[in-house]
């Protein structure tokens, strides 16, 4: 299956019309035709416009068929800098959203004592 080909199927599924798929992606109606009826593939500097508008990545629209969207693998962008933060994401992941919201607030008391306790510490010019 070409790429075009793959688009017009992507457009089907979605119920998507030419028309409306010009207007999204700011790719002119006559341009889009031509793929069709030329069989022409799109230009490069197109294809991440259109991945977008039709929820797919470039690999899928390229010809990698388990490539979309949805079945991306869940990524862990962690920016932990050692063993012990990984495990308070990890942590964090596994609460429910009340408890989420119970340790922002124990944090956000934690933060406040622990610069108060900054403030408290820190020599006096006037003594």
């Amino acid at each position: 299956m070409t790429i075009s080909e793959r688009i017009f199927k992507l457009m089907e599924e979605k119920r998507m019309s030419q028309r409306e798929f010009s207007v999204l992606t700011g790719i002119s109606y006559s341009t889009i035709s031509d793929w069709k009826h030329k069989n022409n593939n799109p230009a490069a500097d197109k294809i991440m416009i259109i991945c977008h508008v039709l929820e797919v990545t470039p690999e899928y629209l390229l010809g990698e068929p388990d490539f979309t969207i949805a079945n991306l693998p869940a990524m862990n962008f962690s920016c932990a800098s050692n063993s012990q933060e990984l495990r308070l994401v990890d942590y964090y992941r596994s609460l429910s959203s009340d408890g989420k919201q119970l340790l922002f607030s124990y944090l956000e008391a934690l933060v406040r004592l622990n610069a108060e306790k900054a403030n408290s510490d820190t020599p006096n010019d006037d003594e």
